[in-house]
């Protein structure tokens, strides 16, 4: 995540596929992250800095997960 501070990137989402949950970080004076949000399992989402936009991770575990065929 120092890459990215370095950059100036305000905002990061950080998903985790087999823990099936993301967190929401927010840049702090261009130097360290604070931790915002965090979702987990089948919750409908809606996050900083696009939370007028609804989310469904099960939607998204869905489509990471491997097929079984």
């Amino acid at each position: 995540m120092p890459v990215y501070a370095r950059a100036g990137v305000t905002w990061l989402w950080l998903l985790d596929p087999l823990a099936r949950s993301l967190e929401v970080f927010h840049l702090l004076d261009r130097k360290r992250y604070a931790q915002e949000q965090t979702f987990v399992d089948g919750e409908v989402v809606r996050a900083s800095p696009f939370d007028t936009i609804e989310l469904d991770l099960t939607a998204i575990w869905d489509a990471l997960a491997p097929d079984e065929g």
